[in-house]
């Protein structure tokens, strides 16, 4: 009989606390008698509110360990994290989410059954607040599941495809064994601090697809995230677009695509061009006809179109990043690209 995988459960936080809380007494009831196949280990990153109160009252529910991480980023909370696991799997909750009862033992369930998976991600479903503004599309074809860190690829477990999302980042797995000394998470991408940087998750995919390698989706692994009033602002949807434009030109300049203008994959521009007039054209019709919902797409487009330009402009001349030069990111449209990049 093969020996049980060593699994840690790494959840990284910053001044969250109360959120944190929340977050751990629902893993604490997914695992309960259970509490001895993982580790638990919770990342602080330069928090600077009651986070090691709420640790210390949480390693009562659950067996834990606290690591600090004074390098802001979550990127860098993430290669921490690395560092202080053992070999075997390494599966990422985020600090808000509401872990499901059934998330621990399917998560186990999985690894067990595809040891062959390299990484794995699980479903993540929106639990809306009671008012939700009038240009915010609540069913399954919202365009916004990026920025409302949604992923839901229905209820059948599978292997990831270049046509699929990447997964999310708020409950992924990796395997220790994808990390080899030159594969760490970009921590020129990702969130810093309360400002919404995207790509870390998708930069890291991409490389390891272009390898070969086997992702699987286990949508059993469920859990719940919030959707936070402050992600349902116009001002939130702007600046998360425009982060997404910034990292999409970030890692496609990483890939092997040939056909570059400034060092910028030609495609790129294309993007930028139709997001700019799918933008425009929806935002006037939006406005002409009192459509909230058709002018939000319309700014976030725009927004999207903006975050690409700025992307072009600051790093047309920089070298590739020496960490991440075997990607090979799909051009136009693939799945393997920041979440809603392609609005």
């Amino acid at each position: 009989m093969r020996a049980r995988e060593d699994l840690t459960i790494v959840v990284c936080t910053h001044n969250r606390a109360d959120m944190l809380r929340q977050m751990l007494i629902s893993l604490s009831h997914s695992m309960a008698g259970s509490l001895d196949d993982a580790h638990v280990l919770v990342i602080d990153n330069a928090s600077t509110d009651h986070t090691r109160h709420v640790v210390r009252q949480a390693a009562s529910h659950v067996h834990l360990r606290c690591v600090t991480e004074p390098k802001l980023g979550l990127s860098a909370a993430r290669n921490r994290a690395l560092r202080e696991s053992p070999e075997g799997a390494v599966w990422f909750l985020d600090d808000d989410v509401t872990v499901t009862p059934e998330w621990f033992p399917a998560a186990r369930r999985a690894l067990a059954d595809h040891p062959e998976a390299d990484w794995m991600g699980g479903r993540i479903l929106p639990r809306w607040p009671r008012r939700v503004p009038s240009w915010m599309p609540t069913d399954p074809a919202c365009p916004y599941k990026g920025m409302l860190v949604w992923y839901d690829q229905g209820p059948d477990d599978r292997v990831l495809t270049p046509d699929m999302p990447p997964f999310f980042g708020a409950n992924l797995m990796f395997r220790t064994r994808v990390f080899h000394a030159a594969r760490r998470f970009d921590e020129g991408l990702g969130p810093l601090g309360k400002r919404p940087r995207l790509g870390d998750d998708v930069s890291l995919q991409s490389g390891l697809l272009a390898e070969g390698r086997v992702g699987r989706y286990v949508p059993r692994a469920a859990v719940y995230h919030p959707a936070m009033p402050e992600r349902l602002r116009l001002y939130y949807l702007l600046c998360w677009h425009c982060e997404s434009g910034l990292a999409t030109v970030r890692i496609a300049r990483q890939s092997k695509v040939d056909g570059r203008w400034l060092g910028v994959p030609r495609y790129i521009y294309r993007q930028t061009l139709n997001n700019l007039f799918d933008g425009t054209g929806l935002l006037a019709a939006g406005l002409i006809t009192a459509h909230p919902i058709r002018a939000a797409r319309g700014l976030s487009l725009l927004a999207l179109a903006g975050g690409k330009a700025a992307g072009i402009g600051l790093t047309a001349f920089d070298p590739p990043h020496a960490g991440q030069s075997d990607m090979n990111v799909t051009p136009e449209g693939s799945g393997l690209q920041p979440a809603c990049a392609e609005d």
